[in-house]
Order: C-alpha cells, then sequence, then structure tokens
C-alpha cells in the first residue's frame, strides 16, 4: 500500500536529521537515497487532490486503493 510506504519518507528524513544533528552526516547518504527512491516510486501513484494513492498491478494498471493511513494525509 503506497500511503504507509510515504510514512517511510518521513521516517527516513527524520532519522537522516537526527544523524547530522549528531555530527554523523556521513551515515545519512544511504537513508537519503533510499527516502529518494521511495518517492519517485510512489509520485505517479498519488491521486492529486484525492488525497488517496494507487497500486500498480504487475501489467501496469493503477488500481484505486484508500487506505486509513491516507485519512491522516488530509488532516
Amino acid at each position: 500500500v503506497a500511503g504507509p510506504n510515504a510514512l517511510n519518507v518521513v521516517g527516513l528524513a527524520a532519522a537522516a536529521e537526527l544523524l547530522r544533528a549528531a555530527g554523523r552526516a556521513d551515515e545519512t547518504a544511504a537513508l537519503d537515497a533510499e527516502a529518494a527512491a521511495i518517492v519517485a516510486a510512489l509520485r505517479p501513484l498519488y491521486v492529486e487532490g484525492a488525497g488517496y494513492w494507487c497500486a500498480r498491478h504487475p501489467d501496469g494498471t493503477r488500481v484505486p486503493v484508500r487506505h486509513c493511513v491516507d485519512a491522516l494525509w488530509m488532516l
């Protein structure tokens, strides 16, 4: 489900920020790269203005999927 994966980006960014604040910026590259990869994969799945995401089937079709986490994005 895309919504919870978007929350992973927030967690990765927070972890990277904590490492930077602790003077361990050299350890943030992997976190930043992982977050960027997730964002790149998720961006095309978001239904702009609707507040929910789509799932992508193996054949490439997109199917709207609403998840309880999506409701949090609307707040």
